[in-house]
C-alpha cells in the first residue's frame, strides 16, 4: 500500500491537513478547522478556553494557544488519538 504523506493545506492531498480551512460541524458548533477543534479537546472542563480556540483567527493560532493554555487535561496523551 502507497502512503500518502501530507505536510501542507497545498498540493493534492491537503485537504487532509488539520490546518485546511474548511469550516466543520460538531455538536452544533462551527468550527474553522479541525486544528481548532482538535486543540480545544486538550480542555475539556473549560468552555471558555475551547470558545477562546474556536474563535481564533488561523490553525496556528490554535495550535499555539493549545500549546500554551494551561489547565491541560491530565489523560491527553492517552486519548489525543481516539
Amino acid at each position: 500500500m502507497d502512503t500518502i504523506e501530507f505536510y501542507s493545506t497545498r498540493g493534492t492531498y491537503g485537504i487532509f491537513s488539520n490546518f485546511y480551512r474548511f469550516d466543520v460541524t460538531i455538536d452544533d458548533k462551527i468550527w474553522p478547522t479541525t486544528e481548532h477543534y482538535f486543540q480545544a479537546q486538550k480542555f475539556p472542563d473549560q468552555p471558555e478556553v475551547q470558545e477562546k480556540i474556536r474563535r481564533l483567527p488561523s490553525p496556528g493560532d490554535a495550535a499555539r494557544a493549545g500549546r500554551t493554555q494551561s489547565g491541560l487535561r491530565s489523560d491527553w496523551e492517552e486519548v489525543k488519538d481516539d
